[in-house]
């Protein structure tokens, strides 16, 4: 990953300060023929216990068919980590508010399992950052040429600057559900390609069904507040209820 990540530094900083985008438009151009040309568009996040992405705690898929213009969402929480980590700067609750759909307690094993068999029946697979994913794929035999969708973003800002998914969602997501939920990132991605590519990717009139509605729920953190608390001083999000004592198991979380 950091391979790819500085070449694309190269390709960017020589365009901006040559004023020269053909290189950045072709190579974005190539990946959007990809899209455009896929009949079923894959989309997955992982969440992890720690920064450095360790342990696997939740997988997310989300799965467009432009034939059928229907979605298939999926929610994993793996049940061999529940009650064995803490979450900074991101409530705990989050990882309860799927809101594509029902979450589902299963091994890690069964998880990557069920992942393996929707990619090889999908044409084309996304994930919004590659952080630490392409590690736990390889682990477990996986293969993926997944588009990075915050590259693409970059490449058609020629940035110099990812957007981080939490900026990205207040910037594209139709209704934001809460973040660092695996499922509801990986739906949000098919959002963001539809908000900013769509008219060249064939997914112009994407909406992503929304079973629960949690957008307006009172234990949901704002993605830009939980930003700008890892800005501030990376101290970890506790709220009132579970300050100083230390989840012990998320089924026991109420919502």
């Amino acid at each position: 990953m950091e391979d790819i990540n500085n070449e694309l530094n190269k390709i960017i900083r020589k365009a901006n300060k040559q004023q020269d985008f053909s290189e950045v438009n072709s190579l974005l151009d190539d990946n959007l023929e990809k899209l455009k040309n896929a009949k079923t568009i894959l989309s997955f996040d992982m969440e992890f216990d720690n920064r450095s992405g360790d342990n696997v705690v939740e997988i997310g898929v989300a799965i467009y068919n432009k034939e059928t213009q229907e979605t298939y969402s999926e929610h994993f929480i793996i049940e061999e980590e529940i009650g064995n980590y803490k979450r900074n700067n991101t409530p705990m609750e989050h990882k309860l508010m799927f809101a594509h759909g029902e979450s589902k307690e299963v091994s890690l094993k069964s998880a990557m399992k069920s992942l393996n068999m929707l990619m090889k029946n999908s044409d084309v697979h996304i994930i919004y950052a590659d952080k630490d994913k392409r590690k736990h794929l390889e682990k477990h035999d996986i293969e993926s040429e997944f588009l990075n969708v915050q590259n693409l973003l970059r490449l058609n800002n020629s940035s110099n600057q990812p957007t981080p998914l939490t900026e990205a969602v207040q910037l594209f997501g139709k209704k934001e559900q809460p973040v660092h939920n695996a499922g509801n990132d990986a739906a949000v991605t098919l959002e963001i390609i539809s908000e900013v590519f769509g008219d060249k990717i064939g997914m112009e009139k994407y909406e992503s069904p929304v079973v629960i509605d949690y957008s307006e729920h009172p234990k949901k953190l704002r993605g830009e507040d939980i930003k700008e608390s890892r800005k501030a001083n990376r101290e970890p999000f506790l709220n009132d209820k579970y300050t100083e004592q230390e989840v012990k198991a998320t089924r026991k979380i109420t919502l």
